[in-house]
């Protein structure tokens, strides 16, 4: 089954060059199956032909193509350093709390005169 999905693309060239093929024999009033070795060839070339040009080209995507998909991001480092001020005051903040609230109350009452340790 993989190889049909890997090649779909070349089966169907190859169908549609049969298919191309009989539809010229039936426009000019001939069977279209062919029944000799000029017509033979001429199947032969224009099917296999047309499936060999298909199967050369490539069906998957590569990197590069991948890559040029992606959308644009913004500039990750410029986010960053505009975000980290915002999220270490608040941690600050925690870390203050938690050491004045386990200080003695001699401790806390001294260190609560000054504003950064509230």
């Amino acid at each position: 089954m993989d190889f049909v999905k890997d090649n779909a693309k070349a089966i169907i060239a190859f169908v549609v060059g049969v298919l191309g093929n009989m539809m010229i024999d039936l426009a000019s009033g001939n069977a279209p199956i062919p029944t000799n070795t000029e017509e033979w060839m001429r199947y032969l070339i224009f099917s296999f032909g047309s499936a060999a040009a298909v199967y050369g080209t490539r069906n998957k995507l590569t990197t590069d193509q991948v890559i040029k998909g992606l959308p644009k991001l913004p500039n990750a480092a410029g986010a960053i350093a505009a975000a980290v001020p915002a999220m270490v005051q608040p941690m600050q903040e925690a870390i203050v709390k938690q050491v004045v609230s386990a200080l003695p109350p001699q401790a806390r009452e001294i260190v609560g005169k000054y504003p950064f340790w509230g």
